[in-house]
């Protein structure tokens, strides 16, 4: 629950700041309110920070307060608010306002008469008030999501942390597969752009959508009184996906795994179906990048296998041919077979895919029939082989069981 430059607006003494410039970062997240008396800032603030500065005590022309600018863009700070009129001697110029437009750096002007000390009180207020309840927050969903399940588990969580619970729930992972998937600032990035389109868009009536980090993927936990509101808290859900996906990580390659719709009382449930849906999704070649765990089919069943000693006979004897042929001779057989699969047997479809001519793909298949003894034209026929190489992706590293 961050305090960004978008939430200052509302604010009742920030209401008479006016912003002049940057509006395109709004989003950005405001640590602290400071107060600047020097003429350089980089040794004295961590990023984040709101600056305020009236040039009172600084000799300061325009080209100097473009230096600072800059200095508080490369330092990553969440604003700059300079007070103009009464004594400052400062002015917003063009120039400044091209610089904040050009970084998306939100540049406010402060009338000299409002009192500083009730903008900056104000403001801190905010940023304790939201901290103090992102730890709770956080203590809720780490209780709802890692402790047992039983009836009177919401009920507990709410008396525990004061946050309402209600009749059903969902859990919902939105996980990057870019290059820097594992990369927790980008995780920390996802979750703080999530949050602030949720902080402008309007949640349907009795309804709950709380979001924190887990690992690398920002995991959502909706909650609804009715299956009406919590199917329209879904659809918000994934409007807000979209969001991301389009506007704030186009190439972060995102996707997004639901659970069930269900009882509140079977959150932990919920939070594994939701889970294991992502894993899947991670693992496997959908086409689509929103899933729910319903839509899985056999797929769900691979996590609920114990023994999974009779699964491994049945891949090797399904498609240990062709893992023999790919490591001795440095072909693709498997991953033609899959690609193949997954396009529906569509020969152009799978050959531009795999970068290769039809009639290198219509190759690669023959020796796929005479490897597995296999008719490829037979449903019954490719909905095993499917079912065989998601086997092996979920449970076992092909390499290991293919030796």
């Amino acid at each position: 629950m961050a305090v960004y430059c978008a939430d200052l607006l509302e604010l009742r003494h920030f209401q008479h700041i006016r912003p002049r410039a940057g509006q395109g970062g709004l989003h950005r997240k405001v640590s602290w309110p400071f107060i600047c008396v020097t003429p350089t800032i980089s040794q004295w603030l961590h990023g984040g920070e709101l600056l305020f500065f009236s040039g009172s005590n600084i000799q300061v022309d325009q080209r100097s307060l473009e230096l600072l600018l800059r200095e508080c863009i490369h330092q990553n700070l969440s604003g700059m608010v300079l007070l103009v009129g009464g004594e400052s001697m400062l002015s917003i110029s063009d120039e400044l306002c091209r610089i904040a437009d050009e970084a998306d750096f939100p540049l406010f002007e402060m009338p000299w008469e409002l009192r500083l000390i009730d903008v900056t009180q104000e403001i801190a207020e905010l940023i304790v008030s939201r901290r103090e309840a992102a730890n709770q927050l956080r203590g809720f969903l780490e209780q709802a999501f890692f402790t047992e399940d039983d009836e009177h588990k919401p009920e507990r969580l709410s008396n525990q942390y004061d946050i309402r619970t209600r009749q059903l729930a969902f859990v919902a992972f939105v996980t990057p597969h870019g290059e820097d998937a594992e990369d927790a600032e980008l995780t920390q990035q996802l979750l703080h752009q999530f949050s602030f389109f949720q902080s402008g868009m309007a949640l349907p009536r009795s309804t709950t959508l709380l979001a924190t980090k887990h690992l690398e993927s920002v995991v959502c936990l909706g909650m609804a009184d009715t299956r009406a509101g919590g199917a329209s808290l879904m659809e918000l859900t994934e409007k807000l996906f979209r969001k991301l996906e389009e506007q704030a990580f186009p190439k972060a390659g995102l996707t997004l795994a639901f659970s069930t719709l269900s009882e509140a009382t079977r959150i932990r449930a919920l939070f594994r179906e939701a889970s294991k849906t992502a894993d899947i999704m991670r693992h496997t070649g959908f086409r689509e990048n929103v899933r729910s765990f319903r839509s899985l089919g056999i797929c769900r069943l691979f996590f609920e296998i114990s023994n999974t000693q009779s699964v491994r006979e049945y891949c090797r004897e399904s498609l240990e041919p062709l893992y023999r042929m790919d490591r001795e001779t440095g072909s693709s057989l498997v991953d033609t077979l899959r690609c193949y699969l997954l396009h529906n047997g569509h020969l152009v479809k799978t050959a531009k895919e795999l970068f290769i001519h039809r009639n290198t793909l219509l190759y690669r298949l023959g020796q796929i029939r005479e490897a597995l003894h296999v008719d490829l034209n037979d449903p019954y026929v490719r909905n095993e082989m499917f079912n065989s190489l998601l086997a092996v992706e979920m449970l076992f590293s092909g390499d290991q069981l293919f030796k």
